[in-house]
């Protein structure tokens, strides 16, 4: 479903499996440590603030970074999140909405899960990166921009990088700046 700028919603379905597999990789997390997840493509803010939720429902203490790379859905999903009653998330830092692109952000926190709302070509080794090494996931479609992309799960150990295919999809192209 169309958002604005050329960009789309997922589908209900890929957000479900989204938060099951956060919910999966986050009841291992560790209880002295903040959890972490990032949400790539925020722009409805739907599924920023299900994650959100999500952390809140587990008891754990986290904080959720969203990022969109078109600032006018950046500050869509801000409206959205307040609009929504999590306004207060937002003022306390529990959720930080950026305008940044998944090939350029960086950040000093390392992610127990990363979401990728677009489809990359290639993995996206950037993000990878800031997955914590023990058990961080990055679901993401992986694929040509035109056509089928397959919904990739990758969990990292250590150095390695475990990658499984879950389905097939068809998102929007992941691109770098607005």
């Amino acid at each position: 479903m169309p958002i604005g700028y050329g960009q789309t919603i997922s589908a209900p379905h890929v957000h479900a499996l989204a938060l099951e597999l956060a919910r999966e990789t986050l009841s291992g997390a560790r209880p002295t440590v903040d959890a972490c997840i990032l949400d790539d493509g925020s722009g409805s803010g739907y599924l920023t603030g299900a994650f959100a939720a999500l952390l809140n429902e587990m008891n754990l203490k986290g904080h959720v970074e969203g990022i969109e790379r078109c600032k006018a859905l950046a500050d869509q999903s801000r409206s959205n999140l307040k609009a929504a009653g999590l306004g207060d998330l937002l003022q306390s830092g529990a959720i930080d909405i950026h305008c940044a692109s998944a090939f350029s952000y960086t950040s000093d926190l390392t992610f127990d899960f990363i979401h990728v709302g677009a489809a990359a070509t290639e993995v996206p080794t950037n993000l990878i990166r800031m997955l914590r090494d023990d058990g961080g996931r990055l679901l993401a479609p992986i694929g040509p921009h035109e056509g089928v992309q397959e919904m990739s799960l990758f969990t990292k150990q250590g150095s390695g990088v475990e990658m499984k295919e879950l389905m097939c999809v068809r998102y929007v192209p992941l691109v770098d700046g607005e």
